[in-house]
């Protein structure tokens, strides 16, 4: 909501709850808590005895910070991308406990 001052346009600062939080994010109340904790999510308000709010001006700017631009991002299908994403690893050898007797 915006409100005009002398000609100056004005946000109003809003409070949301956790449910608005989970639908603009898409996070669980227990990977905010983490992420709170952390530094990596913006901060609760207490506002009142029960009841916790976010700012929602600190969580859109924390999901505009965390969205790529699309000229950023990689394409799905580029081979940097399958290089990535495909660990390096040892190929695993059973224990021979494990291994079948063909008798």
């Amino acid at each position: 909501m915006k409100i005009n001052t002398e000609q100056k346009d004005y946000e109003l600062p809003r409070l949301i709850g956790f449910r608005e939080v989970r639908r603009l994010c898409g996070l669980s109340r227990a990977t905010v808590w983490r992420m709170e904790r952390a530094g990596n999510f913006p901060r609760r308000r207490q506002v009142g005895a029960s009841k916790v709010a976010w700012m929602l001006s600190e969580v859109l700017r924390w999901i505009e910070d965390r969205v790529p631009v699309e000229s950023e991002a990689k394409p799905q299908n580029s081979p940097e991308t399958k290089a990535e994403s495909k660990p390096q690893t040892k190929p695993v050898r059973r224990p021979t406990w494990m291994e079948r007797d063909d008798d």
